[in-house]
């Protein structure tokens, strides 16, 4: 740990704040507290815009602090803006060890004070440790009243603080149904979608864990929804076996064998299974082709739901969220996926033109991109069916935006996780 006691600094509160950082792997030199000029030695980082929330919506103000660091052994850097007055303190995290490059990037758009974070995770471990399942249900407004945040605006930092609570005693869940089913809910929600902290990955472990015990309350079909919600929730930071796994527990359930004693599944159940195995992006393709055969084969007009088309278009889709691009299913058999589409007759247009685009998305790879003649087809499709703000997905390649991911991830992202690089508007 590392205290700059002899400097003092201001913080400006309550304000769009920016720390450019910068690092350096050949100056051995140097000491902390030192001023030294930046030179070609030093690497920029990406730099974190965020805003030091002081006070109960308080005003901009510009506060004294102390600059304190801690490396940790898990590889973080903790940096700390501490009050010199109040005993306030604010913890800004960055990653320094060597990892595989990924494509998601991470703004930290809101850093709470720790009194703040502390508050809200008592609030939590109070809520799960009795039986008022009153409180359990008002918890989530309960940490929105004391962080002043509304509960999509959770940054990534706070969010991964109450799910590591939560992962501290998953043995609370045992209490209830209602436990369980809100343990369930709420650490998805915090864990969502699975990576964008530096120690997501050990999170991930530890969450499975609670996989191979299976859910304590089986029988109770809210349980049963918010088991496989999570599941869909964090599967992005989970390696393809584990995915893998997902999918075969899921199969028996939308694909019974013949002769095999069907499970009864309400829609919404099966709703959310076919969002789980959607989210698979790291499947082989062969299985992809599989699952999307199976669910073309239900899709049926006057039957079918939005959540049917968002799902083919997931395990179909040319430009994946965060999967390795060979898994993306070929061209070919999306082709052909696409003329069952268009052979039947929807009530629903909408989500149909939507799942279209992305199954014929451009994006200038030929080995993804559809052929032309079919591409052509859907273009003609979507002006006949006034759709004209899909066709330059089909015309062009239109990098994902950032206020596309909500609707293509299925719900909303943790405030300041982008999944996508993007180019400056």
């Amino acid at each position: 740990t590392i205290e700059l006691s002899d400097k003092q600094f201001e913080v400006l509160a309550n304000q769009p704040v920016r720390f450019d950082l910068f690092s350096s792997s050949y100056r051995g030199e140097d000491r902390s507290g030192e001023i030294v000029a930046i030179d070609d030695t030093f690497t920029r980082l990406p730099p974190l815009q965020t805003v030091i929330r002081y006070g109960k919506a308080g005003p901009k103000t510009s506060i004294p602090v102390r600059i304190v660091a801690h490396y940790t052994e898990m590889g973080t850097l903790a940096l700390f803006c501490r009050a010199i007055a109040g005993g306030h303190r604010w913890q800004l995290q960055f990653q320094l060890r060597d990892a595989e490059e990924v494509r998601e990037e991470v703004r930290e758009e809101t850093v709470l004070e720790a009194g703040v974070i502390c508050q809200a995770g008592e609030a939590v471990q109070a809520a799960f440790s009795g039986d008022d399942t009153a409180r359990l249900d008002r918890l989530a407004k309960e940490i929105a009243s004391l962080t002043e945040l509304a509960r999509d605006e959770w940054p990534l930092g706070f969010i991964r603080e109450l799910a590591d609570i939560l992962l501290q005693g998953p043995q609370v869940r045992t209490r209830s149904a209602a436990h369980e089913a809100r343990w369930l809910n709420l650490l998805g929600f915090c864990l969502r979608p699975g990576f964008g902290d530096a120690l997501d990955a050990e999170r991930i472990k530890t969450s499975w864990k609670v996989y191979l015990e299976g859910p304590a309350f089986d029988g109770n079909t809210l349980v049963q929804a918010e088991w496989w919600i999570m599941w869909r929730r964090l599967a992005g930071g989970m390696v393809p076996g584990q995915q893998r796994q997902l999918s075969l527990k899921a199969e028996p359930l939308l694909n019974p064998k013949k002769g095999k004693k069907k499970i009864r599944m309400s829609l919404q159940h099966q709703l959310e299974l076919w969002m789980l195995i959607a989210n698979l992006e790291r499947l082989y393709v062969k299985d992809k082709i599989q699952w999307g055969r199976l669910l073309l084969a239900k899709m049926q007009p006057g039957q079918v739901r939005h959540q049917h088309f968002w799902a083919l278009a997931r395990i179909g889709a040319r430009e994946l969220l965060y999967g390795p691009t060979d898994r993306v299913v070929p061209p070919a058999e999306v082709a052909h996926w696409v003329d069952v589409l268009l052979g039947r007759d929807w009530p629903q247009v909408k989500p149909l033109g939507n799942a279209l685009a992305q199954l014929a998305r451009k994006t200038g790879d030929r080995t993804r991109d559809l052929d032309r003649q079919v591409s052509d087809r859907l273009v003609d499709w979507l002006s006949q069916h006034g759709m004209e703000e899909q066709k330059p997905y089909l015309l062009e390649v239109v990098p994902i935006a950032r206020q596309e991911e909500r609707a293509l991830y299925g719900e909303s992202l943790p405030a300041g996780l982008v999944l996508r690089a993007h180019r400056e508007e």
